[in-house]
């Protein structure tokens, strides 16, 4: 075996090991993808459960669908235990707006389980903005449920 020989080898096994390692960097860069897909949809599927099949939702989304802003906040006004409820349920939506806001949820994910709820909540909005639902507003923002469109 030459020295010439030696060197085609070392060119050859280098070219090899460069291709492995540009394959495992690739599979490596799918399978984090693929976690990411997965944990995405574990949350979803947490609070679509917490959401729509725990029942602690339910009253206040009655409430919601079924009057004007005021009455809403005037009926939480006159009773503690639906005001608990209503901050329980836009605490809920706080922590849908932050997971959304920080990349955890997709918008499409998000609108595909909670569309419907989240415009509901453009009405909202002065005391979303009185009582710090900061995550929320944003939310709204991106949705074009900004105040000045109301």
């Amino acid at each position: 075996m030459t020295l010439d020989d030696a060197a085609d080898i070392f060119t050859i096994v280098g070219a090899v090991a460069a291709v492995v390692l540009a394959l495992s960097v690739v599979a490596a860069f799918m399978q984090y993808t693929r976690g990411l897909k997965v944990q995405r949809a574990q949350w979803l599927v947490d609070l679509f459960g917490r959401f729509y099949e725990r029942g602690a939702y339910q009253e206040v989304r009655g409430l919601i669908e079924g009057s004007e802003k005021g009455q809403l906040l005037s009926a939480a006004n006159d009773d503690p235990d639906l005001e608990q409820k209503l901050t329980d349920y836009l605490n809920f939506f706080e922590l849908v707006a932050y997971l959304e806001g920080i990349g955890e949820l997709k918008r499409q994910d998000v609108d595909a389980m909670f569309k419907y709820w989240i415009d509901n909540l453009g009405t909202l909005q002065p005391y979303l903005k009185k009582y710090d639902y900061e995550n929320l507003v944003q939310l709204l923002g991106r949705r074009g449920l900004s105040e000045e469109r109301k």
